[in-house]
């Protein structure tokens, strides 16, 4: 549940303000059956009554003449406190009211006019802080003199009445508002006569009383009389118009009649920009409210771009630190967290509430909704603990304002009540509930709609414990308020009626469940259009009802429509926005992919169309965001016009001062500092430094996103025929997917609607039926993995007995499924991303690397990718031995210079690699022309000034750290690299995002440089790399590989990152592996590519040489490094692997080498003469310098 984020009261200033924005949410239930919160949005015109001074002509003043420069004062004061007012600085304000005031009282007297006015003008400053206590009492003896000086018929009496009135209606009070808010609007008439334009203010903010209350039937024709009002007095382009409009469109849409609330949205906007300009703050109230018009009709996109418009005004003309600004920032934080985005929400949300405890004070009613909506935020994260917090601040801060009586508390209490419903307390919940109804009962009635929605979630709860006799009675009555006051065909009938429909289901009252579900669809179609999320949601409860019912072909027809409607929705989403925010909408999607892949495998394992229906849904959707964020950068890169290039360049400056501060750490504690000091000082603001530039990297890919309209068509929903096609003669697609089992008959109350996770496993071929194997549960895998590559990494350990459990519970079902096929493209899930395939061991003790080709991707829907090839544009690039306690560049000594005196740390000290530059001379030489750069020269410079070399080689030392909690930096790190191995383990970084913590060292990494080049290249970096038509990269160093796995989203490090630089085919390491064995691995692998070999076959055959060789047969040594991309040969043709029978050797087959390609012998014949060619070089002993040296 929302509350009303504090439309600002009417204040006497000696001028008519045109109107203010302010928020107002009521409660609400989501759609199938979640008792979630509906987020409801108005920002509204308040117009306010001219104040009338009266100056004094004699008689009011007891035989006292106010001195002219006194009177003067007191009008600099009160122009003063209007322009202090329109900033949002009340405190600064209220002293200068305060000394207009006594200047009046001391030469007018106490009981003058003039005297009434500054009394309204500091209790509008009062009632904007959000202190009643003081406001009322100034605005009675306002009223009392004003009724003694000039009778109670006047019309400044109607000002103060109207002004009293809305201080009531702000506490809540709508008793009292609404007699005072009456007899101000008979005094304008009686006075001014019905059609002037003041009449129109009363009418206007009494309708707004009664749309509060939810009378809407009394709303509209107050609405109507207002705009006839001001449109026969004012003309129908006058900006007060514009107020009216704004309030019917507010109108309209909370009854769910979006034809009708639109136009009017567009009018009011047009006349404003029209009279007042496109930057008057008051256009940014239209703003508001046509965006939430259409982020109510699911058009995030629209809804987005005017939000950020109406911010960007207000910023520029009001400054950013305007409590108006932070209403902005509030609002537009509600609809990323709408659209699962809590990251950027999160940031928002902070930013308002800070702006807001600084201008209003922490004990004002507008910071309890800031940190009610904060708390929302992070109990949908799942962080119960702070949102706790949170809301119980937010409740003491409302109950000490407003009174323990206020809707706003009931709204709090019935957000508390909903936190600790998640958590299990359902007692505590329905007590709050239980009380958060009856506050609203008492404030509103029983019809109001936030009475309804408070009921509905009641009835969640009661049906949570099982009580559906109780849940049916509120959920009937929830139907009844609603269609009263909102219409039979409002949005809000239909999540009500979705609710109803779930209890019946889960009575198994299956007809009665359909004819609700088949209405709510209907409401659904008509008010939001068929392809809005809210149907996809009606429609997928169909398909449980009927897979509940026993009716699979019905359920799989629903549940096909309603993927479609999410993929094409996804499809036009996707292309907006950064990674963050890609990746929580496509969350979004998890539960109804969980469920198509469970009605296939559970109910429906012998249709074609389910198990086609899964593995399309599976491929439209697993490792999307990956795939929406390479094509966009791959789109602005080829257009390289001067604004993309300077966008790009931005967006790689700001990831290296990301990627550079994350690597410093915070600024060590100073001697004889305390924890608690250190907590708010260096801590936390190196932690403002890093949300500062995370906002800046998020909003640079949003921006790029929006320049990239082509991706729009790129991101189209793909089809199974056409990765189908895609996938090559001889081999097999295996696309690995983790899901949780959904039960349709389960219920909330038995926890029984979701089951533990399990893998599957579907298996496509170039023109042959889909094959699938149902894996199990995925704990048991899971950690037969981790046993699996705990085994590998130790080479004095025996690994074939974890790597044959794992090939016994993965693999082997597998192997039943895939035929004759040799060469696998398989796409992994989970914890199964960090397994190389090639080490496990079948049922007769063979190495798989011994039977099959592995290449991996991370979807099958990558294969469409990869066929678009983008030609080279640079000759191969060796990089190697970098020099890593090489002095920083000038430009970063001097960036240094700059910073504090206090000595920088690193988190890790990087020792010299002894093979590696051996190895960089070798694949240089094997690597015709190729520019090789060792020592000094290994810069992050050199790399991040590439573009599209053929082939990157890069040898060095590899990292991924974990993240890192702990609130300060240990004193000192040891030098953890080392010489026989190409990694850094077990050290910490300061970061949640994974791709800041994993990366490579280069040139200069252990002298705590700064600025672009500070020897580190993290994974954030290189994602910004120009790689399009780069062919192969290699990274032969530790861990480059490894990242943090994020399920259907595939692994977030280095493995990420290349591929969204434009990558077509990367090798990446899983462990930290041996230098010398990784020299020789590489040696033999350029050999065979040079050969005519293909980059998934000459890989493994460079393994199968190794495995043949007894001191280096552990896979500890050859099978750390996948290919990972396109396995063809580097001119792409492809290349059929070659299988020699052979008797096992003492850790897995002795094996023949060679590639074949798919005609003739020529390949075999080259990929033979590579193997000799590679021995005679090895016997010699010797290698030849390249021909261009590096400088050391």
């Amino acid at each position: 549940m929302r509350l009303n984020l504090g439309a600002p009261a009417a204040r006497e200033s000696g001028r008519r303000p045109y109107g203010a924005g302010g928020v107002t949410r009521g409660p609400g239930t989501t759609a199938a059956g979640g008792h979630q919160r509906a987020r409801w949005w108005v920002a509204t015109g308040i117009l306010a009554l001219a104040a009338l001074l009266v100056v004094s002509r004699g008689g009011h003043a007891q035989g006292a003449t106010p001195t002219a420069d006194a009177l003067k004062e007191a009008e600099r004061l009160n122009r003063n406190v209007v322009a202090l007012y329109d900033q949002g600085r009340f405190d600064a304000a209220i002293p200068l009211a305060q000394r207009a005031l006594a200047i009046r009282e001391k030469a007018l007297g106490r009981e003058h006019p003039q005297v009434a006015t500054s009394l309204h003008d500091l209790a509008g400053l009062y009632l904007a802080k959000g202190d009643h206590a003081r406001a009322e009492p100034l605005y009675l003896r306002a009223l009392a003199i004003r009724e003694k000086a000039l009778g109670s018929e006047h019309p400044d009496v109607a000002t103060s009445l109207h002004n009293l009135a809305w201080l009531y209606q702000a506490k809540g009070d709508h008793a009292r508002a609404e007699p005072l808010y009456l007899r101000a609007l008979a005094i304008l008439e009686k006075t001014l006569g019905s059609e002037h334009p003041d009449v129109a203010t009363p009418l206007n903010n009494l309708a707004w009383l009664y749309y509060t209350k939810g009378d809407y039937a009394r709303v509209e024709p107050l609405y109507q009389r207002a705009l006839a009002i001001l449109e026969k007095t004012l003309g129908s382009e006058h900006p007060d118009v514009a107020t009216p409009l704004n309030n019917l469109a507010v109108l309209y849409q909370a009854k769910g009649d979006y034809a009708r609330a639109e136009p009017l949205c567009q009018r009011a906007l047009a006349i404003q920009e029209k009279t007042l300009g496109s930057e008057h703050p008051v256009v940014a109230t239209s703003l508001h409210n046509r965006a939430r018009l259409y982020q109510t009709r699911g058009d995030y996109t629209r809804a987005e771009q005017l939000y950020q418009r109406a911010l960007a005004i207000q910023e520029k003309t009001l400054g950013i630190e305007h409590t108006d600004v932070a209403i902005s920032l509030h609002n537009l934080a509600g609809l990323y967290d709408e659209k699962g985005d809590y990251t950027r929400a999160e940031q928002l949300y902070q930013r308002a509430l800070a702006i807001l405890e600084k201008a209003l004070g922490r004990e004002h009613p507008n910071v309890a909704t800031s940190l009610n909506d904060l708390a929302l935020l992070y109990r949908a994260k799942g962080d119960y603990a702070r949102a706790e917090q949170l809301y119980q601040r937010a409740l003491a801060i409302l109950e000490k304002a407003l009174g323990r009586e206020h809707p706003n508390v009931a709204a709090s209490l019935h957000n508390l009540a909903l936190l600790y419903r998640a958590k299990g307390d359902y007692a505590r919940a329905e007590q709050l509930c239980q009380r958060s109804l009856a506050i609203l009962e008492k404030a509103f009635g029983g019809e109001h709609t936030d009475v309804a929605a408070s009921l509905s979630n009641l009835a969640g709860l009661y049906q949570m414990k099982g009580d559906y006799a109780g849940a049916e009675q509120l959920y009937q009555r929830v139907i009844a308020i609603s269609e009263r006051a909102l219409g039979s065909e409002h949005p809000r009938m239909g999540v009500s009626l979705n609710n109803l429909a779930l209890l019946y289901q889960e009575k198994g009252d299956y007809p009665r469940a359909e004819q609700l579900y088949q209405r709510a669809l209907a409401i659904s179609e008509r008010a939001l259009g068929s392809e809005h999320p809210d149907v996809a949601r009606a429609v997928t409860n169909l398909a449980i009802l009927h897979q509940a019912r026993g009716d699979v072909p019905g359920a799989l027809r629903f549940i096909e429509r309603a993927a479609n409607i999410e993929d094409r929705n996804a499809a036009i989403l996707l292309a907006d926005g950064g990674d963050e925010k890609k990746r929580a909408y496509m969350a979004t999607l998890r539960a109804n992919t969980y469920y198509v892949v469970s009605l296939h495998v559970q109910f429906a394992s012998a249709d074609v169309a389910a198990s086609r229906l899964a593995l399309t849904t599976i491929l439209r959707r697993k490792g999307r965001v990956l795939d929406a964020m390479t094509h966009s950068l791959a789109a602005l890169r080829r257009r390289a016009g001067t604004e993309e290039r300077v966008l790009l360049d931005k967006l790689s400056r700001v990831s290296a001062e990301l990627s550079a501060l994350t690597w410093r750490g915070p600024e060590a504690r100073r001697a004889g500092q305390s924890s608690e000091d250190y907590h708010n000082g260096q801590l936390a603001q190196y932690r403002e430094n890093l949300t500062r530039l995370d906002a800046e990297r998020q909003t640079l890919e949003e921006e790029i996103g929006r320049r990239s309209p082509e991706v729009k068509a790129e991101l189209s929903p793909v089809s199974l025929a056409q990765v189908q096609t895609a996938v090559p003669d001889g081999a097999a697609l295996v696309e690995l997917f983790r899901y949780e089992p959904f039960t349709p008959r389960g219920t909330v109350a038995a926890k029984t609607v979701w089951g533990k996770a399990h893998y599957i496993a579907y298996v496509l071929r170039h023109g042959d039926d889909i094959t699938w194997a149902d894996l199990g549960e995925a704990k048991p895998i899971d950690d037969a993995a981790d046993r699996f590559l705990r085994a590998l990494r130790r080479p004095a350990s025996d690994p074939r007995p974890a790597a044959r459990a794992l090939d016994a519970l993965v693999m082997q079902p597998i192997r039943r499924v895939l035929g004759p096929t040799r060469q696998i493209l398989l796409s992994p899930d989970g914890a199964l991303a960090m397994v190389p395939f090639g080490a496990l061991l079948d049922q007769q003790n063979h190495y798989l690397v011994e039977r099959y080709t592995f290449t991996y991707l991370p979807s099958g829907r990558d294969l469409l990718r990869l066929r678009a090839t983008a030609p080279q544009r640079e000759r191969a690039v060796v990089i190697a031995a970098p020099d890593y306690d090489h002095t920083a560049s000038r430009a970063s000594r001097r960036a240094k210079d700059r910073r504090s005196s206090i000595e920088e740390q690193t988190p890790a000290h990087f020792s010299p690699l002894v093979e590696a530059a051996a190895e960089g001379q070798a694949v240089s030489q094997e690597l015709a022309g190729a520019r090789l750069l060792l020592g000094r020269a290994a810069t992050e410079s050199a790399v991040k000034a590439l573009r599209g070399p053929q082939i990157l080689h890069i040898v060095t030392h590899g990292f991924f750290a974990s993240s890192q909690e702990a609130p300060e930096p240990p004193p000192a790190f040891p030098d953890i690299g080392s010489r026989e191995t190409r990694g850094i383990p077990g050290f910490h970084l300061h970061a949640d995002n994974p791709l800041l913590r994993s990366g490579l060292a280069f040139a200069g990494a252990n002298r705590s440089a700064t600025g672009d080049d500070n020897g580190i290249l993290t994974a954030m970096e290189a994602s910004q790399l120009d790689l399009n038509g780069t062919k192969l990269v290699v990274l032969s160093a530790c861990e480059t590989g490894v990242g943090e796995i994020w399920s259907g989203d595939g692994v977030y490090g280095l493995r990420r990152a290349l591929v969204m630089a434009g990558a077509e085919t990367q090798i990446l390491s899983l462990w930290n592996v041996n230098d010398a064995s990784t020299g020789e691995l590489m040696e033999d692998y350029y050999a065979r590519l040079q050969a005519g070999g293909g980059r998934s076959e000459s890989m493994r055959q460079a393994q199968l040489a190794m495995l043949a060789t007894p001191e280096r047969a552990h896979p500890y040594y050859w099978a750390s490094f996948i290919v990972s991309g396109n396995g063809a040969a580097l001119d792409g043709r492809p290349v059929e692997p070659h299988f020699a029978q052979l008797p096992p050797g003492a850790r897995g087959c002795r094996c023949e080498v060679g590639p074949r390609p798919l005609a003739g012998t020529a390949g075999a014949a080259a990929a033979l003469l590579a193997a000799a060619t590679l021995a005679w070089r090895r016997r010699r002993g010797a290698r030849k310098r390249p021909t261009e040296e590096a400088r050391n």
